[in-house]
């Protein structure tokens, strides 16, 4: 058995080459590890019903299936105002492409897996245009990875598609231009409008690594531009907002005994850079106090829908303003490695702590590969 000192070794070697290679190398190697490694920790397999999937799964391609047939049909004339199905009027953007892709819902897993890879990818190089080191980088691209974020691809039997949102919100901020700041916000918005409750946290963000002024407007413009076209469907083609359920008593009460859990698995080890970031000397108090605040209102405007957890995971950018933060502080600046220390304790606890979900009364967890090797071993005794 190796010693911890040789295996602290054999992890230096590992990791200098990953970091230390090409830049492709390291995109690479750091997109496996972020597909990898979430999914070995918090394996998605609830429901614990076996059969749930497969019927959830063939129902909602069902639901999906005539949006792809007619993209503009109107949920609200056969589901009740409060439904998910209803909900989903406006979220047109998949159902659009697989018909374009002529796939059906198969084309819908080819954008879904797709979009997941540009979302891991998106992590990788946001992080790296926050801190500008690729082994800091890489612990915060997993400590985000390691929250549900990396996971709900696996688990997606009921076509909601948020990888394909976040991969959206992630590829905002890398965006360099204001058209592109605009069209990826626009694209996401379609996909699911919840996108919108990011646009102030990567807003921040483009201040934060002193973006140019036209990608803030480009972003700031993508919500009115979605409304207004939303307006037009309604009014052109009876396409129905659904905004019934949302912030009654009904979802809100059961979501109370359950925020603090909510809150956390939002972000994870993510809290670590925050929380080091609102304590560290040296930084901008304004852009903190707008960071802490950001994130609070979206987090508790989560709770006023049923899927809490999924709402409060499009926090996800704060992870990115806090490490831009902690980048440009100037006791870190002159000691790198404490930035490298945090985003690697972040990415373990992200990756170590099996994730959860909050689905307003009902609480789930993924299970762990260890874990459930471990209980396997101790039951075969």
């Amino acid at each position: 058995m190796k010693s911890p000192a040789s295996l602290n070794a054999y992890f230096g070697r590992a990791l200098g080459w990953i970091v230390g290679g090409s830049r492709t190398r390291w995109l690479v190697a750091g997109s496996l590890l972020c597909a990898v490694l979430p999914w070995f920790f918090s394996c998605p397999l609830f429901p614990a019903n076996p059969e749930s999937p497969v019927f959830w799964r063939q129902y909602w391609s069902g639901i999906e299936q005539r949006k792809i047939d007619h993209p503009l049909h109107d949920f609200t004339t056969e589901f009740p105002p409060a439904s998910n199905e209803t909900k989903r009027n406006f979220r047109i953007l998949i159902p659009v492409a697989a018909k374009l892709m002529g796939l059906g819902p198969r084309g819908m897993d080819v954008i879904r897996y797709s979009l997941q890879f540009a979302l891991i990818l998106g992590l990788l190089l946001a992080a790296e245009r926050a801190c500008g080191d690729r082994v800091t980088a890489l612990g915060a691209a997993l400590a985000v990875a390691g929250t549900q974020i990396g996971t709900e691809v696996w688990r997606d039997v009921y076509c909601w598609f948020d990888n394909c949102a976040h991969a959206f919100v992630a590829l905002a901020l890398l965006a360099r231009g204001p058209w592109l700041a605009f069209t990826v916000v626009l694209l996401g918005l379609w996909v699911d409008e919840r996108v919108l409750c990011a646009v102030p946290l990567l807003a921040l963000f483009h201040v934060v690594i002193s973006s140019r002024r036209s990608v803030l407007a480009g972003l700031l413009l993508a919500g009115p531009v979605y409304f207004a076209l939303r307006a037009g469907l309604t009014l052109g083609f009876g396409l129905h907002n659904a905004l019934a359920g949302i912030g009654t008593a009904h979802e809100l009460v059961p979501n109370l005994a359950n925020a603090p859990m909510a809150f956390w698995f939002s972000l994870e080890g993510g809290w670590l850079l925050l929380l080091v970031a609102a304590r560290e000397p040296g930084l901008n108090r304004q852009a903190i106090a707008a960071l802490l605040v950001f994130t609070i209102l979206l987090l508790c405007a989560s709770g006023f829908v049923g899927d809490f957890t999924r709402s409060a995971t499009y926090a996800f950018p704060a992870i990115f303003v806090a490490l831009a933060l902690l980048a440009r502080a100037p006791g870190i600046q002159r000691e790198p490695a404490q930035l490298r220390s945090l985003a690697g304790w972040a990415a373990g606890i992200s990756l170590f702590v099996p994730n959860g979900i909050v689905l307003g009364e009902v609480v789930g967890f993924e299970s762990s590969l260890p874990v459930r090797a471990l209980q396997a071993w101790l039951r075969s005794l």
